[in-house]
């Protein structure tokens, strides 16, 4: 099942914030806040994850009582192989609160005008 899933750099950002917070299971906006990325990335990254056996979910709490109620995560034995093999040599994609921003590309060079170049004297 895991040849359906493209290694997108926001799956490998997923999949490695299911690893670092999976040790327990991760609410949704724990992995939003992790990746910094949009709830309308991860959710969808999610349930991709899940029809494909590699995570699992079950609601958090009771529902006869008041309150917010989280969808919790978890990487199943089949998505731990899938992100060990996935995230192998892949740097940490953490970017969420605190994180040191992705570094700005380096600068290009300038195009010389069109021409004749100037003749030295």
């Amino acid at each position: 099942m895991s040849k359906r899933l493209r290694k997108t750099q926001t799956m490998l950002a997923v999949l490695q914030a299911l690893t670092v917070l999976g040790a327990e299971k991760a609410h949704g906006h724990a992995i939003i806040k992790w990746t910094g990325l949009q709830s309308g990335t991860v959710y969808p990254l999610l349930a991709r994850l899940e029809k494909a056996g590699m995570a699992d979910s079950a609601w958090d709490g009771d529902p006869s009582e008041r309150g917010i109620r989280r969808r919790l995560y978890w990487l199943t034995g089949d998505g731990r192989e899938f992100a060990r093999a996935a995230l192998e040599g892949v740097p940490s994609l953490y970017r969420g609160v605190g994180a040191t921003p992705a570094p700005a590309p380096a600068p290009r060079p300038a195009v010389p005008p069109s021409g004749p170049l100037p003749q030295e004297s």
